[in-house]
């Protein structure tokens, strides 16, 4: 039901696509948007080849338009690293992020929130390449600043706080995984309440956990 759905929007975004770029041109802003939807569209419906394609038009055409240090330019870029990973190309994820992360530390700064977005990323794709203790030091930077401008119980602290517990249960460092999965549930609960998505997506983190740590001492 939901592919199909998928499929019924695909097909407004394609007719509505042909309409913007025959009325108002195909490198109108409008018209870029809606290659970008249609991008998107197409990610939900696990055609992450066929969106990476038109996402990578997009940016073409954005980065004549607009220029590359655009926020329209870098987010098609972070739609392209996303896709990538969805692939599994993170060699190639990781490339696409550090060219973003580079424009976005010298024009937005190194502590604006979409700097830190892709920083997270940064060390998602670096963590699923397996080098873990790169990820984490990563994770930890991207913690300290997170907490010290946003605030420790801010849901982007507490998304670091966990990604930081994952790279580290990786590593085999159990103890301080579940520590952190532990102040991070304790606070969701006390914040959100325990039915909250992102307390019970904690809680099932903490289960995961336990059950490496079982493995482990079996």
């Amino acid at each position: 039901e939901d592919l199909g759905r998928n499929v019924d929007a695909e097909k407004l975004w394609r007719e509505t696509l042909a309409a913007r770029r025959r009325v108002l041109g195909p490198e109108h802003q409008v018209t870029l948007a809606t290659m970008n939807n249609l991008a998107l569209d197409l990610e939900r419906e696990d055609r992450y080849a066929d969106a990476e394609k038109l996402e990578r038009e997009t940016i073409e055409s954005r980065r004549q338009i607009l220029g590359p240090e655009h926020p329209d330019t870098l987010d098609s870029m972070s739609n392209v690293a996303r896709f990538l990973g969805r692939q599994g190309r993170y060699a190639d994820c990781e490339k696409q992020l550090r060219e973003i992360l580079e424009v976005q530390r010298r024009v937005n700064g190194p502590e604006h929130p979409d700097t830190l977005d892709t920083l997270s990323d940064l060390a998602a794709t670096i963590s699923a390449e397996g080098r873990y203790a790169e990820a984490e030091k990563l994770e930890r930077d991207l913690l300290e600043v997170r907490a010290r401008v946003l605030g420790p119980e801010s849901p982007d602290s507490l998304q670091a706080r966990t990604g930081l517990s994952n790279i580290l249960a990786h590593e085999g460092h159990y103890d301080e995984a579940e520590k952190l999965q532990s102040e991070t549930l304790q606070i969701q609960r006390r914040l959100y309440g325990p039915d909250n998505p992102r307390t019970v997506k904690s809680v099932y983190n903490m289960a995961c956990l336990e059950a490496q740590m079982g493995k482990r001492e079996e």
